[in-house]
This record gives structure tokens, sequence and C-alpha cells, in this order.
């Protein structure tokens, strides 16, 4: 059986983390924030337009890879790079 965690048990193990840890909620809201900011200007400089799932399916794959990262213990610069990743940067 695989041991890859489903994104709802990742999501919900990243709330159980951050749960009563206002700083380190509040570091990665900021992180997530910039990480949003850098997909949408990626999109815009996109030569393509972009259809709307296929922005959606970028922005989730990112904020997966973010929580995965942080659910793995990484920090908060590490979870917001593994999230960048997701589009090449």
């Amino acid at each position: 059986m695989s041991r890859v965690k489903k994104p709802n048990a990742i999501a919900e193990a990243a709330r159980k983390k951050i749960a009563g840890n206002p700083e380190l909620e509040a570091a990665m809201r900021e992180a997530w924030s910039g990480v949003q900011t850098l997909i949408e200007a990626h999109i815009e400089a996109s030569p393509k337009k972009w259809k709307a799932y296929e922005a959606h399916h970028v922005t989730s794959a990112a904020r997966l890879a973010m929580l995965t990262a942080f659910v793995d213990g990484k920090s908060t610069a590490e979870c917001g790079l593994a999230a960048l990743r997701t589009i090449g940067q």
C-alpha cells in the first residue's frame, strides 16, 4: 500500500500543527501571500492565456506542496520554496 498522504489528510495535519500558535500561523500566511503573488505574476507574464481551471490547479498544487513541507517539519521559508518549485521557480 502506498504511503502517500491524501491532500485532506495533509491539510488536517497542518491545521492541527498550527493550532494555538498565532506566530507560526502569521508566518505561514505571510509566506503563502508571497507565493500567491508570485504565482499570479507567473500566470500574468505567461504568453498563453490561462484558463481559470489551469490557474486554480497551479495554485492548489503550490498550496499542497507548501502544506506537505510544513507537515514534514520544514521551516516557513522552505515551505514557500517548495510551493514555488511547482511553478518552476
